[in-house]
């Protein structure tokens, strides 16, 4: 610190004045929380000083706090509190080696046959509070804070292991110098005080915040008190007369009394001051503190009912087997206490500087594992130093002894080859590489069709390969500054530090919250930051330099960091799409744009379209008012300058239909193209194209034309504003006489189409249109192919080519595609038409194979009893087990319909 400062320095060996300065001295508590930027209430503590000096001080350090501006929590010097600090950690030393030490006695004591059921209760509490600690502290290691609730909990486990020794025979003499007269619960309540006062950050020097302290040095000075009582009175330096109640096993149980006041009063310190927390975090921080309270509180309470009212603490002296339900509750809240509050630290991460707990999941799979092949050598250990004085001979006459020497030998054969092991237990499942996600993202953005699809695909592909929560393309806008064109990330501003840090820079920006440099940046740039949750920005850069677009990454799902080899992938596939953003951009640049593109701003590039409600159109806000963000439509808002896109009426894995307007010829039409460019789905499109062009029939659907956008096929398709089959079955059955003229039309169509050499192979209600009359309409030919060809598609990805609940029982052998597939698809559409339900329909395809060879048909009626005869006769042919049984022509099945259609409609 300067000379001529007025400022207190934090050194304890600085001057007590500052040179130069005649003002008194400021507490080092105001000046190390104001370089510590901690929150501070400059009111409350402006209304305190007397001497006008003090007030002055004061006075230039809030305004200096506001000229600076505040760090986020994330980026606060660590806290460190001296003395305090280092008797934590002894105390925190002191209780492990206790619960450790507890624990493998009692572990021994179990290997040598010496029942402990009554202390099942110590032995879950103590093991609940010593793993979880392990875990929490490995979870959160890098906030200081963390040091007082894990203190606390090395002190829950330590107490319990204490009491699961009491049921065991004597231990080892050595374990009497570690537990003879050290209680380090007794510091417990102040541990729980130093971290009610620490968390979460609030604002300094508020009433509240000066009586809690103050009351946390009260709690330490009582602890202190009440450890060194017992210690002095366990070697006969004090005697009874003066350690009296405050013994931690005196009858009077004054210890546990005040224990259970100072505790509660720490737990309750730390609900309220969760509800004081900044509002970010504040929900966080809430749960947390609910949940050391849940597992505390009834403990709690009837510790401080038991000193206050003398008949509740008589009742449970006296209670005996009575009191067993309160016992459960206190034991099975104490025990899910350090897990809620673990669980909690773990899912919500409300502490500033947690570690990652996705390599801390794979770790602590992998200590656990190596824990399990060292246990049975250090169970072997301890049990042969139990009986080192036992002969050999009465040793190895002992089955348990074999049996724990098998399984130590089995553990030190297997620990060196851990990790093959640890692989093979989770199912030789590894992390993909990141050369093979690399390659599968560049693949994805190099397939991507125009500078939009080319920020979504790069934000999901990012997404996809490094587990990140959020990623989103800002694309500049044209004045310096980068917009989300989705606006779920606000705009980052031309002159934002961040901004001229990555034109600078030119690489990849980690603004992690435990990273520097997030700390450094101004606070109107964490801000934004800390709005979005962003932890990585990366550059998308021009072949000139210039930044074409940033890519804004949010955390990883597993709440890990990002490390070098993420930090690589997403650079290398931002310099992927950045390659094929200047493609696109050269591509658009050449493109001679119509004269009905001059409306539309958005040229050539996808539209946006609403996942509510279908509506397209070519920039936001979408017209039609639905809360649901837009997402990016298959094709562009106006399509080969006559094709005006309206909105979306159907969309699958293999193809999306929008409704159009041919605005040349006044019609409505359909156009159906492929969600993403994919080779395989540009094959099957253009050969859905050639089939429907080929055929011409009333009952098949109308091809008007092929058109392309982007390399990607578009069918312009006749539409039909009654929608399809499906959707009219969705209200139940049909008539009989409706149905059998479905039947009868379809079947000509399907007899048309046999006799040109094609099979459809995908016939289903969402497939059957119905025109304006009523009439019926084949769809969707992606599927189709000739007849007698090889079995070529008659097997997609391992299953069955079509729809499960409409195949034929023989394509489940891999039969090759024949009529008959058709002709048992129009059957079952039928029989749903007329029951209104598909009987053949299951969760899982195998399962709806084999209903198909099984179906009972005398279950089957129709909803007219005069029909019900002849109906089932004509589906009890028509799905018939054997193939041979069945009709086998198109020509056959129409003809069985015909008198069906003139018996029913009489």
């Amino acid at each position: 610190m300067r000379q001529g400062w007025r400022f207190g320095a934090r050194s304890a060996g600085w001057p007590t004045r500052c040179a130069g300065a005649d003002a008194s001295r400021l507490p080092p508590k105001v000046t190390d929380a104001f370089v510590d930027r901690a929150p501070i209430d400059w009111a409350s503590l402006l209304t305190r000083p007397d001497a006008p000096s003090d007030r002055a001080l004061i006075e230039n350090l809030r305004l200096i706090d506001e000229l600076r501006g505040r760090t986020s929590i994330a980026s606060s010097a660590p806290i460190t509190h001296g003395p305090r600090v280092v008797l934590a950690r002894l105390v925190l030393g002191l209780a492990g080696a206790q619960a450790a030490c507890g624990l493998g006695a009692v572990a021994v004591a179990l290997v040598n046959g010496h029942a402990a059921a009554t202390r099942i209760p110590q032995i879950v509490l103590a093991l609940a509070f010593l793993i979880a600690g392990v875990l929490f502290g490995a979870a959160t290691r890098r906030d200081p804070r963390s040091v007082w609730l894990l203190a606390s909990m090395a002190t829950g486990a330590s107490a319990f292991a204490r009491a699961a020794l009491a049921g065991v025979p004597a231990a080892s003499p050595s374990l009497d110098v570690l537990f003879r007269g050290l209680f380090p619960e007794a510091f417990a309540p102040a541990m729980l005080w130093q971290f009610a006062v620490e968390f979460p950050h609030v604002r300094r020097f508020t009433g509240f915040d000066v009586v809690a302290r103050r009351a946390t040095a009260g709690v330490w000075l009582l602890g202190s008190v009440l450890f060194f009582v017992n210690v002095l009175a366990a070697y006969g330096v004090v005697t009874d007369d003066v350690s009296g109640l405050l013994r931690r096993d005196d009858p009077g149980n004054a210890f546990w009394h005040l224990f259970a006041v100072a505790f509660l009063a720490a737990v309750t310190t730390v609900f309220v001051r969760s509800r004081r927390a900044p509002p970010a975090e504040r929900r966080r921080v809430a749960r947390f503190a609910s949940a050391v309270a849940a597992g505390t509180m009834p403990f709690l309470l009837c510790g401080v009912a038991r000193l206050v009212v003398p008949p509740i603490d008589a009742w449970f002296v006296a209670a005996g087997a009575r009191r067993l339900w309160i016992d459960v509750v206190v034991v099975g809240t104490l025990t899910a206490a350090p897990i809620l509050s673990l669980a909690v630290a773990v899912l919500d991460r409300p502490f500033a500087r947690q570690a990652s707990l996705y390599p801390s999941r794979e770790r602590a799979a992998r200590g656990s594992l190596t824990a399990l092949l060292v246990a049975p050598l250090a169970v072997l250990l301890a049990a042969a130093y139990q009986a080192r004085h036992v002969a050999i001979a009465d040793v190895a006459s002992d089955r348990r002894a074999w049996l724990l020497l098998a399984s130590a030998a089995a553990g030190c054969l297997l620990l060196p080859n851990r990790a093959g092991l640890f692989d093979w237990l989770r199912g030789f499942r590894r992390t993909p590489d990141h050369r093979e996600r690399l390659a599968d993202a560049v693949e994805r953005v190099r397939l991507a069709r125009g500078r939009r699809e080319i920020a979504v695909v790069t934000a999901r592909a990012v997404c996809d390969a490094v587990r990140a929560g959020s990623a989103r393309l800002l694309i500049e806008s044209g004045d310096g500054s980068f917009t989300d064109s989705f606006g779920q990330v606000t705009p980052l501003r031309a002159d934002a530090a961040v901004t001229r840090i990555l034109r600078e820079s030119r690489t990849a920006l980690d603004l992690a919250p435990e990273h520097t440099p997030r700390a450094l940046l101004p606070a109107a740039d964490r801000d934004w930051i800390a709005e979005n949750g962003l932890h990585l920005v990366v550059p998308l850069e021009h072949r000139d330099g210039t930044i074409a677009a940033v890519l804004a990454v949010g955390a990883k799902e597993d709440g890990g960091a990002f490390d070098r080899r993420d930090r690589w992938l997403v650079t290398t596939l931002t310099s992927a799409a950045a390659g094929a953003w200047d493609a696109a951009a050269a591509a658009a640049e050449n493109t001679t744009p119509s004269p009905g593109d001059v409306a539309d701003s958005a040229g050539d590039e996808a539209a946006f379209e609403c996942v509510a409600c279908g509506i397209v159109a070519g920039a936001k806000p979408l017209p039609c008012g639905c809360d649901d963000p837009p997402a990016l439509a298959s094709l562009p808002h106006r399509l080969a300058a006559k094709f005006l896109i309206e909105r979306r009426i159907g969309s699958g894995a293999m193809g999306v239909v929008y409704l159009a307007r041919d605005t040349t010829l006044g019609r409505e039409v359909a156009l159906k193209t492929l969600p993403d460019l994919r080779d395989d789905g540009v094959r099957r499109l253009r050969e859905e194209a050639h089939a429907m062009a080929a055929l011409n029939h009333e009952a098949l659907a109308t091809l008007y034309g092929l058109e392309r956008w982007r390399r990607t096929p578009v069918l312009v398709v006749e539409y039909f504003p009654n929608g399809t089959l499906a959707r009219r079955l969705a209200g139940g059955a049909m008539p009989a006489p409706a149905v059998v003229d479905i039947g009868v039309r379809l079947a000509e169509g399907l007899r048309y189409m046999h006799a040109n050499g094609v099979l459809h192979r995908d016939v289903k209600p969402s497939n059957i249109a119905l025109a304006s009359s009523g009439a019926p309409k084949l769809l969707d030919f992606g599927l189709a192919t000739v007849i007698g060809a090889a079995s070529r598609g008659a097997v997609l990805r391992g299953h069955p080519a079509g729809t499960p609940a409409y195949l034929a029982p023989e394509a489940r052998a891999g039969a090759t595609p024949g009529p008959g597939f058709d002709l048992w698809a129009l059957s079952v559409v039928l029989l749903e038409a007329a029951i209104g339900w598909n009987p053949f329909a299951a969760a899982r395809p195998a399962r709806t194979l084999r209903r198909a060879l099984y179906v009972d048909l005398a279950n089957i009626s129709a909803p007219a009893p005069a029909a019900a005869t002849v109906l089932t006769a004509f589906f009890a042919r028509a799905l018939a087990p054997r193939p041979d049984d069945r009709f086998q022509t198109a020509h056959d099945l129409r003809a069985a319909l015909e008198p069906l259609a003139g018996t029913l409609h009489t």
